[in-house]
């Protein structure tokens, strides 16, 4: 019983740690999911798009505050060893939301500085 149990901690471990990286990625396929994926003549790539990543993303949309909520929380609590994670999960958990703080940044500055060329432009 006792392996087993070890055995789900260490799943649970890296589920959590692969898991955490799900908000960055849809940060950034919010922005250039359609474009990328609709432009493509690819039938099966514009219904995965329509079907799943339009889901996620505006659920993402939508509660776009509580989720940063919950990332700045997770973050402090993992700098700081409040949670008793493992130093793997407690890096991981770290390196995503920087890496989610990075893409938010790349993506605001790309925006702005599109509509900028858009409207000079007149891309």
């Amino acid at each position: 019983m006792k392996n087993l149990k070890d055995q789900l901690v260490v799943i649970l471990e890296r589920v959590v740690s692969i898991g955490v990286f799900y908000f960055p990625l849809i940060e950034c396929t919010c922005y250039f999911g359609p474009k990328l994926f609709l432009s493509t003549e690819n039938f099966a790539v514009r219904q995965f798009y329509a079907e799943y990543i339009v889901r996620m993303g505006n659920y993402y949309q939508e509660n776009q505050l509580m989720i940063f909520i919950f990332m700045i929380w997770l973050f402090i609590m993992c700098a700081q060893g409040r949670l008793r994670f493992t130093k793997f999960m407690r890096f991981n958990v770290i390196q995503a939301v920087l890496f989610n703080i990075v893409c938010t940044c790349c993506v605001l500055s790309f925006m702005a500085s599109f509509r900028y060329l858009v409207n000079c432009y007149g891309y």
